[in-house]
């Protein structure tokens, strides 16, 4: 239970990181958009391995505690944390573009 817990944290921060950085706010803005326009899952494959991808090869390096930057260094890892940058972002686009519908009338 405690192993779940810490894997659980560690996906957190290391989530709050990416987020911090360019390459994981550029692709919550990116599931945004995916989300609005009605794309599915191809938009949130696109957005997980494109962000992964930029954020292996380009990203800063990742401050914070030694296992956050040790596992941003990992790319199945940040194929992992991309993945559910994307999945939370379309889905809260595609709520947002239903909650801009019914507020229309």
């Amino acid at each position: 239970m405690a192993a779940v817990l810490r894997l659980i944290v560690l996906i957190l921060e290391s989530t709050v990181a990416q987020l911090a950085q360019w390459t994981g706010a550029g692709a919550f803005a990116l599931a945004l958009l995916s989300g609005w326009f009605g794309g599915r899952l191809w938009g949130v494959v696109v957005v997980a391995i494109g962000g992964a991808a930029l954020a292996h090869l380009y990203g800063a390096p990742v401050g914070g505690p030694d296992k956050v930057a040790g596992a941003a260094d990992n790319p199945v890892f940040l194929f992992l944390i991309y993945g559910l940058i994307a999945v939370v972002g379309s889905l809260a686009g595609a709520f947002a573009r239903a909650a801009a519908r019914r507020n229309r009338g």
